[in-house]
């Protein structure tokens, strides 16, 4: 489906929650989607946890739990993306989609609702869980890849902190003050983790976008293979990587308990 507000245009896939396109006039101002591999670009839902779980396993309140593994032996990105959702309201410039989270690596009945909202130089992506288990961890994050080019630059409004890693994927508990200013490299890429608090803007080659978040602590910043040199993923987490296991900004909702994250993004011309 399309929500439409002017000439910006989002496009969403009832499978997943997840928007394969947004453009503004005729520019795709994010990397188009790919059905088959939804965190190689457009924008994923990651719920019930963003980014890794550690050999895909995790204790909570005394009882195990695992997740399918990927090739490298952990889990990634959650599962919401790969189930279907329900719309429940659609307007020209908004939709409403919901799911339910269970499965047997996390049985606890987590109600999800996204709201995907544009207007004529923006638009918003918010999502509302409602723990209906006695207690319910939870992680999310979202993956939007912007379009940039290859000189781009991101700016954090205030300065961040680097997740220090302790192997190639998972944090070692400690941080490092990072710049405010984040360029590409001019060797190697970037798959690294910030701590951050505040605004979040991203310049490219034709647009400035700049996010504002809700619930969210962490920034991963990607730029390696699937960004393809053309764009850059920013993505909102509200927790750690692997927070499942070290409990870093972990989100627990009691029963009834309601919790909200998201991110909106406004476009500008340079």
């Amino acid at each position: 489906m399309i929500i439409e507000s002017g000439s910006m245009k989002m496009h969403i896939s009832e499978h997943g929650g997840y928007v394969t396109k947004i453009t503004l006039g005729d520019y795709d101002i994010i990397k188009p989607g790919v059905m088959e591999a939804k965190t190689h670009g457009g924008i994923a839902p990651l719920f019930p946890y963003a980014n890794r779980i550690r050999k895909g396993s995790y204790s909570f309140m005394g009882k195990n739990y695992n997740f399918p593994l990927n090739r490298e032996g952990n889990s990634i990105h959650g599962f919401a993306k790969d189930q279907d959702w329900e719309i429940i309201q659609r307007e020209n410039d908004l939709a409403v989609l919901s799911t339910t989270l269970d499965n047997d690596g996390f049985p606890f009945n987590l109600e999800c609702m996204l709201t995907f909202k544009v207007k004529e130089t923006g638009y918003s992506i918010r999502a509302k869980f409602t723990g209906h288990a006695d207690v319910t961890p939870l992680a999310p994050g979202f993956h939007p890849y912007f379009r940039t080019g290859p000189d781009w630059k991101v700016h954090f409004s205030s300065m961040p902190k680097k997740v220090m890693k302790s192997d190639r994927y998972f944090p070692s508990g400690s941080y490092m003050e990072y710049y405010r200013n984040v360029r590409p490299r001019k060797v190697g890429t970037f798959d690294d983790c910030f701590m951050v608090e505040g605004p979040v803007s991203i310049e490219g080659e034709k647009y400035k976008y700049d996010m504002e978040t809700t619930g969210v602590k962490f920034i991963m910043l990607y730029n390696g293979e699937y960004a393809e040199n053309s764009y850059v993923a920013v993505e909102p987490m509200s927790s750690a990587i692997d927070s499942f296991n070290s409990g870093e900004g972990l989100v627990v909702l009691k029963k009834g308990e309601v919790f909200e994250t998201g991110f909106s993004v406004n476009a500008s011309k340079i």
